[in-house]
């Protein structure tokens, strides 16, 4: 048993839902490097995507001037090469900052993130403040249009039953009449 244990312990060094403090070493568009209990690692911003050039420029320059980076791994996430992390710098989260200036959007929409409403309602105040393109609809499609196709369809279909039958019922009443003549 310590065997094993030792063992998980030597293969995966961090705990979800714990944080660590990181050193960043490298932060370009869609890569940071950070420095954690001896070992470097690539990290991502768990469940959002930045919009653009802008927004990885503005992550990079929150990392490399706080004087104090931690990262917490959410409890869902899977520890793969490229670690997904939730980074906070001088203790505010570095996604719902992106979130709340409209630099990002959210991934995946899980009540079971431990920062999900968090990041949402920064979403949700920046996308109150900003205006909403119009969408301009090409044609109405009416709620009661698949229904009459359905019942067109039926109709149809009972119709060929219907011929079908008639039809098959006139040939063994000629048959019969026939046989009845002879």
């Amino acid at each position: 048993m310590k065997i094993f244990m030792i063992l998980i312990a030597a293969l995966f060094p961090f705990l979800h839902n714990t944080p660590y403090e990181v050193q960043i070493s490298d932060c370009q568009k869609n890569q940071i490097i950070a420095e954690s209990q001896g070992s470097k690692l690539n990290l991502s911003l768990f469940n959002i995507h930045l919009k653009n050039e802008n927004a990885w420029k503005k992550t990079c320059s929150i990392l490399m001037e706080a004087d104090h980076v931690t990262m917490e791994i959410d409890p869902t996430t899977q520890i793969n090469e490229k670690l997904s992390v939730y980074l906070f710098a001088d203790g505010t989260l570095i996604q719902e900052e992106l979130l709340s200036q409209g630099l990002a959007y959210i991934l995946i929409r899980n009540p079971e993130y431990v920062y999900e409403e968090q990041m949402e309602k920064a979403e949700t105040k920046t996308t109150q403040t900003m205006a909403k393109p119009t969408i301009e609809k090409k044609h109405k499609r009416y709620p009661f249009q698949g229904p009459i196709y359905l019942g067109i369809c039926t109709l149809l279909w009972l119709g060929m039953l219907l011929y079908y039958g008639f039809h098959k019922k006139a040939k063994k009443s000629s048959l019969r009449h026939k046989n009845m003549i002879q």
